[in-house]
């Protein structure tokens, strides 16, 4: 029922509250962080979001997507154009996909479903940790892979379990199978998923603590099939590594719109969908 929480957590939580009947964000978190089951009011649909949370570090997880709000793209010139593309009649209910690639315990996820509630969401997520708190936050929309997500098809290991749950990374360094290894996907193969799926790829979130550097190095067989793609990216966290290059060489490459909202890159194709 109670996590640990220190007392900056619950007075940043505390100075959050003041704030809220002056606010003009949609969501606002009612629960306390030392609570273990959140309680988010949407404003907008006057109804109550429930997820599961194990610490105060999946608390602020989830307050980064709601009260940050860094995947909220309607405020965008080009919004109506996106929700349009969602709910066009080729694109049926339940067709058009979010892939969200380090799903972590689902809080983007279940944000991108207020948004677009009959878009089927397949959420890709490491840790064994994450992944049973996501399947616990998971709605009836979402499908939940226990996998990494890097350059090539193969295993992985977490390079850093001691971590916190929001920052695990993986090191590709394992070819052959084994009890501490994870499934690692390209995004080719990904694309094939989807493609016997007969799905229509709508929106891809990434937010693979660095390894969007591998992932987008080759991306051109993949790329322009996203109407739109969200990024966080990861130089604060590897200085020296560069590891945006790749990223923003490809949207470059492809002529797409680049916004930043919050801490993440919003490119929007140019292309006809």
């Amino acid at each position: 029922m109670f996590c640990p929480c220190s007392k900056s957590d619950f007075v940043a939580y505390f100075l959050r509250t003041l704030k809220v009947p002056f606010s003009r964000r949609r969501y606002f978190i009612l629960s306390p962080p030392f609570m273990k089951n959140l309680k988010i009011l949407d404003k907008k649909k006057k109804i109550i979001i429930s997820m599961n949370v194990e610490s105060v570090s999946d608390y602020w997880t989830v307050a980064q997507v709601f009260h940050d709000q860094d995947y909220d793209i309607e405020h965008l010139t080009r919004f109506p154009e996106v929700n349009d593309l969602a709910n066009h009649p080729f694109r049926s209910a339940g067709q058009h996909l979010i892939v969200d690639l380090g799903a972590n315990i689902g809080a983007s996820a279940r944000f991108l479903e207020q948004k677009w509630p009959n878009a089927q969401i397949w959420c890709f997520e490491p840790s064994v940790r994450n992944v049973e708190l996501l399947k616990r936050n998971a709605s009836k929309n979402m499908k939940v892979f226990q996998a990494a997500v890097g350059g090539r098809d193969g295993f992985c290991t977490i390079e850093n379990p001691s971590a916190k749950p929001d920052g695990f990374r993986v090191i590709d360094e394992v070819d052959i199978y084994g009890s501490n290894s994870i499934e690692m996907l390209s995004m080719p193969s990904i694309m094939q998923r989807i493609s016997s799926a007969c799905c229509k790829p709508f929106i891809l979130k990434v937010d693979i603590e660095g390894a969007e550097c591998e992932v987008f190095k080759n991306a051109s067989d993949w790329l322009e099939d996203w109407p739109v793609i969200m990024v966080e990216l990861h130089d604060w966290m590897l200085p020296g590594s560069a590891s945006s290059a790749s990223v923003l060489k490809a949207f470059s490459d492809f002529g797409r719109d680049v916004i930043i909202v919050g801490s993440t890159l919003i490119s929007l194709s140019n292309r006809e969908f």
